[in-house]
């Protein structure tokens, strides 16, 4: 049973679903990292989360990237690896 550490946020009036995947994600084609998000979406929403799906990764070099939309961007490159520690704390099992 894969499980995902995940925190729950409401950014901007957007509630949001991140949740961590690892590096490797950010090597996929698009098409392919939008088939995992429309799972992931899918599995949230069927445990109960409400939002959109938003995958957080940490490249090679340890930088913090993600896929959200642009006017959560200011936001997303706040993200750090200590605001993680502290609030992926739930988890997205199935």
């Amino acid at each position: 049973m894969p499980t995902f550490n995940i925190a729950t946020v409401n950014v901007e009036g957007d509630d949001l679903i991140l949740i961590i995947l690892d590096h490797a994600f950010g090597d996929k084609k698009f098409e392919a990292q939008s088939e995992i998000l429309m799972e992931f979406q899918k599995r949230a929403v069927a445990a109960g989360y409400k939002g959109n799906v938003i995958p957080v990764w940490s490249s090679a070099a340890g930088q913090i990237n993600f896929m959200a939309p642009r006017h959560l961007h200011p936001f997303f490159k706040t993200v750090t690896p200590q605001y993680i520690a502290e609030h992926f704390k739930k988890q997205l099992s199935w």
